[in-house]
């Protein structure tokens, strides 16, 4: 039987219940995975007649010997994704287990493996994951820059025009207004509710709407 995510999903809370020395039940099962007490009670009998469960009516479910083997994988999987966000992506530790809970559903074993052979080759040469790190920042910030939109920016900042989308009677009239790429833009004043805003190009003043806005890419 080849499991479901749902299915795996499952094994991994009656694992870790039993991984506290705590006993699972049917109500435990709704409550940690948000479903419904007839959706739990189908897939118990599903993962039972697969024999990675033992479970008799009103009682405890426990997991069979392959039933742990089929969890301890899974588990793996996740504590490996999770370390490698944190320690090689420096992602938040409550992003990266939202994350590695998504994830650990994968079946490349090859994955695994190299996200565990860089993690390990950063461990062994702490200088070039510092390099790495400072640089990931950096672009990250620049790429955040650049994909704002002038709505987003706020009074008394200048900006530079990167891109103007939008249809073409929109970028026809942003053009005439003097709006083009490489253009500094100030914002001098915003609207109450954020419409319209009034901008500074070229040496002389202008409003536009919020909409109109969101059609101009600017970087700081």
């Amino acid at each position: 039987m080849v499991l479901s995510e749902s299915s795996e999903n499952y094994l991994i809370a009656i694992y870790e219940k039993e991984l506290n020395e705590n006993i699972t039940r049917i109500k435990d099962l709704t409550k940690i995975l948000k479903v419904k007490h007839s959706s739990v009670i189908e897939a118990i009998k599903k993962l039972k007649l697969a024999e990675y469960v033992n479970y008799e009516k009103r009682g405890y479910i426990k997991l069979t010997q392959k039933g742990i083997c089929k969890a301890q994988n899974i588990y793996k999987n996740r504590v490996a994704i999770r370390s490698f966000l944190i320690n090689v992506l420096n992602l938040d530790p409550v992003e990266a287990q939202d994350i590695s809970c998504k994830m650990e559903h994968f079946k490349s074993k090859k994955l695994i493996k190299t996200m565990e052979s860089l993690e390990h080759f950063f461990d062994e040469n702490k200088q070039i994951k510092k390099q790495y790190i400072d640089f990931t920042i950096k672009w990250l910030r620049n790429i955040s820059e650049v994909n704002l939109t002038l709505e987003q920016i706020k009074i008394g900042n200048k900006v530079k025009v990167v891109e103007v989308i939008g249809d073409e009677a929109t970028k026809k009239k942003l053009m005439v207004m003097g709006i083009t790429s490489g253009v500094e833009i100030e914002v001098k004043e915003i609207a109450p509710l954020g419409d319209p805003i009034k901008l500074k190009v070229r040496g002389y003043n202008l409003s536009l709407r919020k909409s109109e806005a969101k059609n101009i890419i600017v970087s700081k």
